[in-house]
């Protein structure tokens, strides 16, 4: 029998080597981990049973049944398909297991800070209910005065949500300038325009300001920008092959304010990545602002903003809060990663439905919309015990910001 030892980093690219180079039928005799890897024995085969050698030496005798290895070999002896499949279920079985120990602690967790800390496990319900995660809470309540009682503790936290919250307390378009509006199909970002755009013009005048489309994309796109540019009088130009957004921007630098429709597409597309370089290109020139739906959950707003990062939005609009069940995700995420709210939507009027963001006001928005939800407690508590035992683990949802 031929034994040869194989050297990978992990398990599962010993076994691809393995496979390469001797086929599925490889027997796996032994594994052991190593400080940089691990290394796997294996064989090509077993050597030839003792009676058939005998058999061969003495050919006018009569003929013996040849012994086949017994079909219960043990693990080591398994061939490398056998051995793929041990560890898979092996891998299985322990992620069961892994799971319902954490799902104990969790519980246990619960229930010894809810004995410990009534007011404060009081207070974790009603943020979970607002849709803040377990780790985004775990700091909201930590440092408290816990010999408050629990009206002056609400109190307290909700100042503290107040003043994590980054908001520019400015109307950014007030003095003009070039604005360039991101983010996902249908997060409305022509209808934010049009209700920026209408407000300019009350203030300023249709001949101070101009709009773009650079959406080249879908059918129409540009019909609702430029019913808009009809109703206000105001100019509106499309990026095409023949006129690219730099010419648009040098042919309209007289105006005061330019507002930019961008085209709302999967972040995993092609095209996507074509429209951040073309606006990577200008930055210098534009002010981004990311559009962000309070509809959406925390994980597609995560990938947006870690999308547009490249071109450092100057600040977010938070859209579609009449619609929204919570807002806890969206302004969570947005105090976890101190991204400033310039303005906020709340329906689809022009150009009343939008203000500038106001930190108070959003509390006491969360808090309205809490009133009306509840959260299952098993749902409230999952991931508790990791969380609160130990602040630096995250929960699956991870933002990285540039």
């Amino acid at each position: 029998m031929t034994v040869k030892r194989f050297y990978a980093a992990d398990m599962h690219k010993a076994m691809n080597i393995i496979r390469a180079e001797m086929g599925d039928e490889a027997i796996i005799l032994g594994s052991r981990k190593l400080s940089d890897g691990v290394e796997v024995s294996a064989s090509l085969g077993l050597t030839q049973p003792a009676e058939a050698q005998q058999e061969k030496a003495a050919p006018n005798t009569a003929a013996k049944p040849v012994k086949k290895p017994s079909g219960d070999r043990p693990w080591f002896m398994n061939s490398i398909s056998g051995f793929e499949a041990e560890h898979s279920a092996l891998h299985t079985e322990l992620g069961g297991i892994s799971c319902l120990l954490q799902s104990w602690m969790d519980s246990q967790g619960w229930e010894n800070y809810s004995t410990k800390s009534p007011m404060n496990a009081k207070l974790w319900e009603r943020f979970r209910a607002m849709g803040f995660s377990n780790e985004q809470v775990a700091p909201l309540l930590a440092n408290v005065d816990s010999a408050s009682d629990i009206k002056q503790l609400w109190q307290q936290c909700l100042t503290k949500i107040s003043s994590k919250l980054s908001v520019t307390d400015t109307d950014l378009i007030e003095d003009g300038g070039l604005f360039a509006l991101l983010g996902s199909a249908g997060v409305g970002k022509t209808t934010t325009i049009g209700k920026l755009a209408t407000q300019f013009v009350l203030k300023h005048g249709a001949e101070s300001i101009a709009l773009i489309t650079t959406d080249r994309y879908r059918i129409a796109a540009h019909e609702q920008l430029r019913t808009f540019g009809k109703i206000l009088g105001v100019s509106v130009q499309a990026v095409d092959d023949t006129h690219s957004l730099n010419d648009l921007l040098n042919a309209l630098r007289h105006k005061k304010l330019v507002l930019i429709d961008t085209a709302g597409i999967n972040v995993n597309h092609h095209h996507f990545r074509q429209q951040l370089e073309m606006l990577s290109e200008l930055r210098s020139r534009i002010s981004p602002l990311l559009l962000l739906a309070a509809t959406s959950q925390a994980e597609v707003q995560a990938t947006e903003i870690n999308a547009y990062s490249e071109i450092a939005p100057v600040a977010s609009v938070i859209t579609k809060i009449d619609e929204a069940v919570r807002l806890g995700e969206s302004l969570g995420l947005l105090m976890e990663t101190n991204y400033p709210i310039a303005y906020t939507t709340h329906g689809q009027s022009v150009p009343e439905d939008i203000a500038v963001a106001n930190s108070v006001a959003l509390v006491n928005k969360i808090v309205a919309l809490s009133k009306s939800q509840q959260v299952a407690k098993d749902q409230m508590i999952t991931g508790f015990g990791a969380v609160y035992t130990n602040p630096g683990v995250k929960e699956a949802r991870a933002v990285r910001v540039g």
